[in-house]
């Protein structure tokens, strides 16, 4: 039978052991998300124009009533808003505690970055720009298709985001699990010096 001493000398390497773990796992997580800020930066400068052109034509009765000079002003506005709403969503994007914070999310099928609602919630800015343009042009936007940034299932590049969302949810479930054995390593250790105080008072 283990004395006390050799318990505890043996939980705590274990700790060190989960804590290594969860920096490598941590540090994954951040070079991925570096990754995906890099494919962002290219498709984010492209989306305003791309999905103001699809409402564009989607909408003939008002898009055939617009002057050739207002079109031009909305398409103006755009390449004029979209560097600036893509810095922002870079900028949200660059907080590292958001992408870790994924071990709180529920799990899903692990696919998709928009499962992390307050990670894709960082794409707003581009969304709230192209809305803007559209409605000071008269062009509506219907409720049941407000404007979203959609994860490309496509290469940026030479990168795909399905594939690395897929590692990052991955990543993340291996780091919830570790948090979760350096919780129930912390409660073992906890009990063992309660121990120690009611055997010894």
């Amino acid at each position: 039978m283990k004395r006390d001493g050799e318990r505890h000398g043996e939980r705590l390497g274990e700790r060190e052991a989960a804590l290594a773990d969860e920096a490598r796992l941590c540090a994954s997580v951040l070079r991925l998300a570096a990754e995906v800020r890099q494919a962002l930066v290219e498709d984010l400068a492209h989306f305003p124009m791309v999905e103001a052109r699809r409402r564009f034509l989607a909408d003939p009765d008002v898009a055939g009533a617009l002057p050739d000079v207002a079109i031009a002003r909305m398409k103006s506005e755009l390449e004029a808003g979209a560097p600036v709403a893509r810095d922002r969503v870079i900028e949200g994007l660059s907080d590292d505690a958001l992408w870790l914070s994924g071990t709180a999310c529920p799990p899903g099928e692990g696919r998709s970055f928009e499962e992390h609602p307050r990670l894709w919630g960082a794409l707003q800015p581009v969304e709230v720009l192209v809305g803007e343009v559209l409605r000071r042009h008269g062009l509506a936007i219907p409720q049941d298709d407000p404007v979203r940034y959609r994860m490309p299932m496509r290469f940026i590049g030479r990168r795909y985001l399905p594939g690395l969302a897929e590692k990052y949810w991955v990543l993340i479930e291996d780091l919830r699990q570790v948090r979760q054995r350096l919780a129930e390593l912390d409660r073992a250790r906890m009990r063992d010096m309660l121990g120690r105080r009611w055997d010894e008072a």
